[in-house]
């Protein structure tokens, strides 16, 4: 093949095609290129023996992988500089992400934005803070952050990703008190543990702690919140299990400590920030919220729903975007369905579910207009479609659930809230369970435990003296169906 029908054929590449080209270029396997395009392997397959063909590298029958060595070298001698581009050479990028993806439970190709957020928390980790705590929303992106910073951080640690130290409490088929996890730490250490130690916890917490101490070790801990109970007398949420609060105590009050721990938690420990508050160049709290505009642009691009689309479907793909707040996992999900449900065709899905997204911004205009309070909005922004329930509302009912179980009070406060389409003043809020006969420290104790959940938004006007309390939209789509079951009860 000359270079003249080279470029004909490049040229001749659908967008669908030319993701999956870059991605296999970049390295990438079939499995990875599957997951962050939201398409089967087999449809890899089939993009990239269409893609062989295109270039004159027709496979013999039975082959399946023959011809892709002679489709990179073709590149490597027409188009180079195609290849070099999909070597990620950007410092706050893997320096191997084909090796990476596999062994974490959310981060992989699809990742975008939060760039300056890295660089900070990263600078943060490599000198003196020991234990940084990422809080937020379910599905906003605590845990693919996380996995993110152990990346930035495997030189520094010397640090295998396939043996980081982890522990995610949502994996109920382990235990998840701290005895049993110290065990096997320690065991993944190398440290032998006698069964009589097994039932000496404050030895294994000593043998522990000296051991982060002075190894170098990443330790990432998803979903705290799962092994937190909250206090209805206080609002607070403390550890079920003591031990985990001494632990990380422990390390915040150390000496010395050469390990750095990565937490992810949709609450704030109040144990935990009590004890750190006496060490606070140890420590750091951020909170985790949405993606930008352009982030979210940037990741329905790497899916393959950017690129090369009319300008007013991106407009539809912004519309969405702004709906869900950018959040990560609504959004995915929904690029997914595009991908795989509507052949990539923004306007059909639109066709489809674009009255739950003008809804939403039919509401929103109305309230610029003064009209704030509504009990008939009817939002569903966490359910319209399948995908939508089994991979959003199905995380924010557990969330909803938790709340009512262990702060009934505060469920009750936030369900009434869902009233308000904008933030407001915190005596509106707070008048709903003043009418329902809590006291003043309840009502208190209640608005705290939402925001300790990061389950409303606190904002100020301009004065910065009157605060606004609000909630992510699609917090308030579940408390609308969370309040009318509540009146149905009532009657």
């Amino acid at each position: 093949m000359d270079i003249d029908k080279f470029h004909q054929a490049l040229d001749g590449l659908t967008p669908k095609q030319r993701r999956v080209l870059d991605k296999f270029l970049c390295g990438e396997k079939d499995q990875q290129i599957a997951e962050s395009l939201y398409i089967t392997r087999t449809t890899v397959r089939k993009h990239i023996e269409s893609i062989c063909k295109a270039f004159g590298l027709k496979n013999l029958d039975g082959e399946r992988f023959s011809k892709r060595t002679e489709l990179i070298s073709l590149f490597h001698k027409y188009k180079p500089e195609l290849i070099s581009q999909n070597i990620p050479a950007n410092k706050s990028e893997p320096s191997n992400p084909v090796s990476l993806i596999t062994e974490f439970f959310v981060y992989d190709s699809g990742w975008t934005g939060r760039n300056d957020l890295i660089i900070n928390l990263t600078q943060l980790l490599q000198s003196s803070c020991r234990l940084l705590l990422l809080v937020g929303l379910t599905g906003i992106g605590k845990t693919a952050l996380a996995e993110r910073l152990t990346i930035e951080l495997s030189s520094k640690f010397d640090h295998d990703p396939k043996k980081l130290d982890r522990k995610n409490f949502d994996d109920k088929s382990t235990p998840s008190d701290f005895v049993s996890v110290a065990v096997k730490w320690l065991e993944n250490a190398g440290e032998e543990v006698s069964p009589e130690e097994r039932k000496q916890p404050q030895s294994l917490l000593l043998r522990l702690v000296t051991y982060f101490c002075h190894h170098p070790q990443l330790i990432l801990i998803d979903s705290l919140e799962l092994v937190l109970l909250g206090d209805e007398n206080t609002g607070w949420s403390d550890f079920i299990d003591e031990w985990w609060c001494q632990f990380f105590a422990s390390l915040l009050s150390a000496e010395i400590c050469k390990s750095r721990l990565i937490i992810t938690s949709q609450e704030l420990p109040h144990q935990l920030l009590e004890a750190a508050s006496r060490y606070p160049n140890f420590w750091h709290c951020q909170r985790v919220d949405g993606l930008t505009e352009r982030e979210q642009f940037t990741l329905f691009d790497k899916v393959g729903l950017g690129a090369n689309l009319p300008s007013v479907e991106i407009k539809l793909l912004l519309r969405i975007g702004k709906a869900y707040k950018g959040h990560p996992l609504a959004l995915r999900t929904i690029a997914g369905e595009i991908i795989n449900d509507f052949a990539s065709q923004v306007s059909t899905y639109w066709q489809q579910y674009g009255q739950e997204i003008e809804e939403v911004e039919k509401a929103l205009a109305e309230a610029s207009q003064g009209i704030i309070e509504s009990t008939n909005d009817q939002w569903k922004l966490d359910r319209y479609s399948i995908q939508l329930r089994m991979k959003v509302q199905s995380r924010l009912e557990q969330t909803f659930k938790r709340l009512s179980d262990n702060a009934h009070h505060a469920y009750i406060l936030l369900c009434t809230g869902s009233v308000y389409r904008v933030p407001v003043q915190q005596s509106w809020w707070l008048r709903h369970l003043e009418y329902r006969g809590y006291t003043n420290e309840q009502q208190q104790f209640a608005l705290q435990t939402l925001q300790d959940r990061y389950l409303v938004e606190i904002s100020f006007l301009s004065n910065n003296e009157t605060m606004l309390i609000g909630m992510h939209n699609l917090v308030r789509s579940v408390a609308i169906a969370h309040y009318e079951k509540l009146l149905t009860q009532k009657e």
